[in-house]
């Protein structure tokens, strides 16, 4: 009781100080507490959105990349054919313009507009270093479109999106960061839940109807963006703790020799196990015991391309095994659903994607104009330079570090079991 007695009278003593010599009210007192405990809310959400920002521009390029590389990049593209790649034709003309490489994988993009990707390697040796070329050609005529020995802008930007997934440090941050932005979301539709039931109402004259409907719209967009992306990251933990979401890849039945059948052999293999298949990927193995691995298209809908695989010896061309779509089960059908929504796999997927982070990176970017602003009118000038300059380096270096991983890893070599062109 005395304790009590003597905290009141002190918290009185203060209080008529303050109103007598600062002309400040006891709201006032409490309120700067307050004041303080929201500044830092604010402060901290305000270096979150710049992250965010960079996250959602970068994931836009990520999911645009196809429309993109039409756009910036022709020499990758070609005339729509549904004529089949004529194999033997492409293995001559790689032999006659990059002797003594080894075919190591063929991408063959979804859109009929891109051109394939064939990626070449020669292992590193005594007098020769390694290397390694994507080559992108035509479908139908199997002729050479372009070349590139380093990755463009655009994969760099793709990279740069998922990059937080490569270390162990950041991939742990983004697990907090996706479950974090869910977490906000849900709130968000708590929090404003009589603004969105306002917009089923016949007479409503609100100032912010127009607002409503875009956060209307935003939400279950940014939900499933959020949804996939705190799955993926989830992911990568869980494989990082030798938790494998996928089965481990079949190994070959030990029938080996020197060099593996010639890519137009394993294709024409391909087809007779499947003719009417959508190739998306196929792809040599790093080691003898692995399998010539292709990866078909799904003709059903909400399923990742990669749930459908074919697996042959790469010595003899014998087929393995087989994964459909229907085998895929628990984790790994979760995994490939999260996949197919995240990376946009549909066009109204893609677009809607592309639009809805387009539209939530500027209406980041107002409400930290307007934050900076405020800052701007109540600490003057100097602080408000101070804090733009400040949150430049910073973030300009943070930037700078993860474009920098986002760079190609240096090919050391790996021992390609293809024929050597």
């Amino acid at each position: 009781m005395i304790k009590t007695a003597a905290i009141c009278a002190l918290k009185g003593t203060i209080t008529r100080y303050l109103k007598r010599n600062l002309n400040v009210s006891e709201y006032q007192v409490a309120g700067q507490h307050k004041n303080k405990k929201w500044l830092n809310h604010h402060w901290l959400g305000f270096q979150l959105s710049i992250l965010l920002v960079l996250f959602l521009l970068s994931g836009v390029v990520a999911v645009l990349k196809a429309p993109l590389t039409a756009v910036f990049m022709p020499t990758q593209t070609q005339v729509p054919s549904d004529k089949p790649i004529p194999w033997t034709h492409l293995e001559s003309e790689l032999a006659k313009h990059y002797p003594r490489l080894q075919i190591y994988a063929v991408t063959l993009p979804k859109e009929p507009y891109l051109a394939a990707k064939a990626t070449l390697m020669q292992a590193k040796s005594e007098h020769q270093g390694a290397r390694k070329v994507e080559v992108f050609f035509d479908r139908a005529t199997a002729t050479i479109l372009d070349e590139q020995h380093q990755e463009n802008w655009l994969d760099k930007a793709s990279r740069f999106h998922r990059n937080v997934t490569a270390q162990r440090s950041l991939s742990t941050w983004a697990l907090v960061s996706a479950p974090l932005w869910l977490a906000v979301i849900i709130m968000s539709v708590y929090q404003y839940r009589h603004r969105l039931t306002r917009l089923w109402r016949v007479n409503n004259q609100h100032v912010s109807k127009t607002h409503a409907w875009l956060m209307a719209w935003l939400l279950p967009l940014s939900l499933m963006i959020a949804l996939s992306a705190s799955w993926f990251f989830a992911e990568r933990i869980l494989w990082q703790h030798n938790v494998a979401v996928y089965p481990n890849l079949p190994k070959s039945d030990g029938t080996v020799s020197d060099v593996a059948l010639p890519l137009s052999d394993l294709m024409a293999r391909v087809e007779q196990v499947a003719p009417d298949a959508n190739i998306r990927f196929a792809g040599y193995p790093s080691s003898p015991t692995g399998t010539f691995s292709v990866l078909l298209q799904s003709s059903q809908p909400w399923v990742y391309y990669r749930a459908h695989q074919l697996h042959f010896n790469a010595f003899t061309g014998e087929l393995i095994h087989v994964v459909l779509p229907d085998d895929v089960e628990g984790l790994a059908w979760w995994a490939d659903l999260m996949r197919f929504i995240h990376y946009g796999e549909t066009p109204w997927l893609m677009w809607m994607f592309a639009l809805s982070g387009v539209v939530l990176a500027m209406a980041i970017c107002f409400a930290s104009w307007r934050y900076l602003s405020k800052i701007k009118r109540q600490a003057g000038v100097a602080v408000f330079l101070t804090v733009i300059s400040l949150n430049g380096v910073v973030f300009g270096l943070a930037v700078y570090g993860l474009y920098q991983l986002s760079e190609d890893m240096p090919y050391r070599g790996w021992p390609v079991v293809s024929p050597v062109l």
